[in-house]
């Protein structure tokens, strides 16, 4: 079971990243999206995987 849903920001605790979340996995990890440049989309983004139990909400 997920706490976050798809379109959700989310902060990873150990990276200290923030990510949106494109896809949920059966295995308990979220797919999530985290811009290259964290001040422009223009630069693009790249995908992680990032595990339940490191990540909380974002507030940025």
């Amino acid at each position: 079971m997920h706490r976050f849903k798809v379109g959700d920001l989310l902060c990873n605790r150990k990276t200290k990243e923030n990510g949106r979340v494109i896809e949920l996995r059966d295995n308990g990890f979220y797919a999530v999206t985290i811009l290259q440049n964290p001040m422009s989309w223009t630069l693009g983004a790249v995908e992680a995987h990032w595990a339940d139990h490191a990540v909380e909400v974002s507030t940025r």
